[in-house]
C-alpha cells in the first residue's frame, strides 16, 4: 500500500521548529486498523487523515489521532492540516483570505487561511462549541504535588483553577513565575491518582510572566495520558 503523507512544523516559521504534525491528504484507502499504527509510528503529538465531507457544503472530514488515541478536536492540527493542504492545492485560495469548514469529531470547524505572496502562510480556527467546565477540580496542594511544585507558586487568586474543554478537557494551572514553570516536573503517580479521582489527564500550566512585553502569557502543557 501507498499513501501520501506530508510532515510539517506548526506554530513556527523555521523548519524543525514548532510543533510536528503528519498529514495524510488522502486517507480514504487506509485501513481503519492502520490509522492507529500508523500514528504510533510517526510517534508525533498528533496525526491526521483526511477524508472527503459528509456534508458537501464543507471542505473535508479531518481525523485526528495521537500515539495514544483519536481526538475529537485539537487546535494545531487543525490550522497545520489546513495550510498543508493549501499549500499542496488541495485547498484552492481564494485571495488573500480563504475560509474552509473541516469536520472534526466535535463538529464543524471553521477555519481562515491567509495567504502571503501567493503562498499559504496563516491559519485560525473557531471552537466548534462553547467551552465546557467541570465542577470538580483537585486542590492546589494536589496540583503542587503533581507538578512538583509548592503550593505557594500556585497563584489561583486572579484566574481560578479550571477543567475546561472544547473538544478534550484540560485542567487550567495558574502559578506565579516563569522560572516555577520551567521547574516542573510531573509526578506520574500522583497524576494518576488525579486522572482516576477527577479525570485530569492533560494539565494546561500559564504564568502571567511573560518573557515578551508584548505577551499576555507563558505556558506548557502536559498529556501522557494521550500516549
Amino acid at each position: 500500500m501507498k499513501v501520501q503523507f506530508y510532515t510539517c512544523d506548526v506554530f513556527t516559521d523555521a523548519p524543525f521548529g514548532g510543533n510536528q504534525l503528519a498529514v495524510f491528504p488522502d486517507a480514504m484507502n487506509i485501513p481503519e486498523k492502520l490509522l492507529q499504527s500508523i500514528t504510533k509510528e510517526f510517534n508525533f503529538s498528533e496525526t491526521t487523515f483526511v477524508y472527503p465531507p459528509a456534508n458537501p457544503a464543507h471542505t473535508n472530514r479531518v481525523r485526528i489521532f495521537t500515539p495514544g488515541k483519536e481526538l475529537p478536536f485539537a487546535g494545531h492540527p487543525t490550522v497545520g492540516t489546513a495550510v498543508a493542504l493549501a499549500t499542496i492545492g488541495k485547498i484552492p485560495m481564494t485571495g488573500t483570505e480563504t475560509k474552509i469548514i473541516f469536520e472534526e469529531g466535535v463538529g464543524a470547524v471553521p477555519v481562515t487561511i491567509r495567504a502571503a505572496n501567493g503562498k499559504s502562510s496563516f491559519a485560525q480556527l473557531s471552537a466548534a462549541k462553547l467551552p465546557e467546565y467541570k465542577n470538580l477540580v483537585p486542590s492546589a496542594n494536589d496540583i503542587a504535588q503533581c507538578l512538583s511544585l509548592s503550593r505557594e507558586e500556585i497563584t489561583d487568586a486572579q484566574f481560578p483553577i479550571q477543567s475546561v474543554s472544547v473538544g478534550v478537557f484540560f485542567l487550567f494551572v495558574p502559578i506565579k513565575t516563569r522560572t516555577a514553570l520551567k521547574r516542573i516536573r510531573l509526578n506520574i503517580q500522583k497524576l494518576e491518582t488525579l486522572y482516576k479521582e477527577f479525570g485530569v489527564g492533560e494539565i494546561f500550566v500559564f504564568t502571567t510572566d511573560a518573557e515578551q512585553p508584548d505577551s499576555k502569557f507563558r505556558a506548557r502543557m502536559f498529556a501522557p495520558t494521550l500516549g
